[in-house]
């Protein structure tokens, strides 16, 4: 993926440092790179904070699929979702054109249902090791996705094993897929990606037709609500998030995913940040009104994203005489037409 940003850390390190003041606090001795990273990830969180939905700090969710009688998501990979701004699902396997999709509610939290419904109205993210998982079954068959106009009652496409470690079917978007008839050999110890090494790739097995993919038990996995019908259709939900901060372990990395036009929004807080680590009472002093000048340089910034008119409105979904249709009864929508 292309990085957003070509200026490093260091270079705002270099930049801070011509303050005469400041000198002292990045040139530690015997720390070739601290509390230079410390202050760095202090700024970091600051700016990427849940008060600020930063466009270029967005990113899309892996879609993933509802499945009968499964209220909860393990998707492969994803460990760096901090909040949920909004969402939408797709008929995925309808053939009009386009395919019918449908706005989703972004939750903070959801609890365990059994209310069955034709489609989905709410997504929360959840730590993985918070979800249901199934266990794992001989000769179990998981149906495709795609092509296939409704769901015939596939089991659960997530598991734990023996070992307490947690799996999810990776390969039945288009074939159906089947486990063998004796339980495979699991792993004590898989790899998965994690926070600091997003990248790192997960340990699969192969199991009959079924190839299983490690989940992290602490990256973010999904509820939905409410629980999705027996043999309903098969929906892709499509979530887009918010990225928690990236961590810095290395001054040659760039300050991605702030792009060079907002780096002295950075700069500017990296600085602030800097005055709080002095030792010296009347320099750490300084910390307070360069924080203020900063959080009021955010602000600026944040004003001139609300420049943009917002879409949300109220209007009519359908004409007067329509018939109306079934649809998820919640905050969204409380009055549902049948």
């Amino acid at each position: 993926m292309a990085s957003n940003s070509s200026i490093t850390l260091q270079s705002v390190i270099d930049y801070a440092r011509s303050f005469g003041d400041l000198q002292p606090v990045l040139a530690v001795g015997g720390y070739s790179q601290q509390p230079a990273l410390t202050i760095a990830n202090d700024t970091m969180a600051a700016m990427c904070s849940p008060a600020i939905n930063w466009k270029w700090n967005r990113t899309r969710i892996p879609p993933f699929y509802t499945n009968s009688l499964q209220q909860d998501y393990a998707v492969p990979g994803v460990v760096r979702a901090g909040w949920l701004e909004h969402g939408f699902i797709v008929d995925i396997n309808n053939t009009a054109t386009p395919p019918p999709l449908w706005p989703i509610e972004t939750v903070r939290d959801l609890e365990a249902t059994s209310w069955q419904w034709g489609r989905i109205g709410q997504v929360a993210w959840l730590p993985n090791d918070q979800l249901t998982y199934g266990t794992w079954q001989a000769n179990a068959t998981y149906t495709k996705i795609l092509g296939t106009p409704g769901n015939p009652g596939t089991p659960l496409t997530q598991i734990v094993d023996p070992n307490g470690n947690f799996w999810a079917v990776s390969n039945n978007l288009n074939a159906t897929v089947t486990t063998g008839s004796t339980q495979p050999t699991w792993p004590t110890s898989p790899t998965f990606p994690t926070y600091t090494n997003p990248t790192q790739a997960a340990t699969t097995v192969t199991d009959g037709t079924v190839v299983w993919v490690a989940i992290n038990p602490k990256g973010q996995g999904f509820r939905v609500n409410p629980l999705p019908p027996s043999s309903g259709l098969y929906y892709q939900i499509n979530v887009i998030a918010q990225m928690r901060p990236v961590q810095f372990t290395a001054t040659t990395q760039t300050l991605d995913p702030i792009p060079d036009d907002y780096a002295n929004y950075f700069r500017q807080g990296f600085i602030a940040h800097a005055y709080r680590h002095s030792p010296d009472p009347k320099i750490q002093a300084k910390f307070k009104v360069e924080f203020e000048l900063w959080t009021g340089a955010m602000a600026t910034a944040v004003r001139q994203m609300d420049r943009e008119k917002e879409s949300n409105g109220i209007y009519p979904s359908e004409s007067v005489m329509s018939s109306g249709y079934p649809i998820y009864p919640g905050p969204a929508y409380p009055f549902p037409v049948f």
